[in-house]
Parts: C-alpha cells; sequence; structure tokens
C-alpha cells in the first residue's frame, strides 16, 4: 500500500457541515441563497471529485459530472454554441 500525501484542499466531511452551517448563518443575516451557497457548492463538487480519484485543483465546471438530465442538457447546448432561446425550447421537447 502506498502512502499517497493528501491535498491541503481536500475537503473531510466535517468541513462539509461547517459549509452548511455557514449556509444558514449568512442567509440568517439577509444573504441570498444563491450567494450563500456558493461555498458549499464548491466544496461538496471538489469532495466529489477526490472521491472519484480527481484532483483537488485547478476547479472548473467541466470536471463536475453531471445527475441531472436537464442539467446534461443544457451543458450539451452551451458546448455546441445553442443560444439561450434554443436551448429553452430543447428543455421543452
Amino acid at each position: 500500500m502506498t502512502n499517497q500525501k493528501r491535498s491541503r484542499n481536500e475537503i473531510t466531511i466535517e468541513q462539509l457541515y461547517l459549509a452548511c452551517r455557514h449556509v444558514e448563518e449568512l442567509m440568517a443575516e439577509g444573504v441570498t441563497e444563491n450567494l450563500a451557497i456558493r461555498t458549499l457548492e464548491l466544496f461538496t463538487d471538489v469532495y466529489a471529485k477526490l472521491q472519484t480519484g480527481g484532483s483537488a485543483t485547478p476547479h472548473h465546471v467541466s470536471q463536475v459530472k453531471l445527475w441531472s438530465i436537464e442539467a446534461i442538457r443544457v451543458r450539451q447546448a452551451i458546448t455546441f454554441g445553442l443560444s439561450t432561446e434554443r436551448q429553452y425550447e430543447l428543455s421543452l421537447a
């Protein structure tokens, strides 16, 4: 068994719990949910990447696995340069 050096950016379950509390605290102080949740989203993305054998950095949207059919459809539309209107039309199909 090899000893791999842990990344300083490796997210732990305890840090995920802390990020969840942070979201709640920010929202209680009037921060919008969209802004408050950004750190939690980054932490969960990095945690998932490390659990699937990826690296913590650099972090890019293309490295995040998509689980929803709609998210996959939107990413494909963006990749192929479809307009926002066309993306909406495809989402209704």
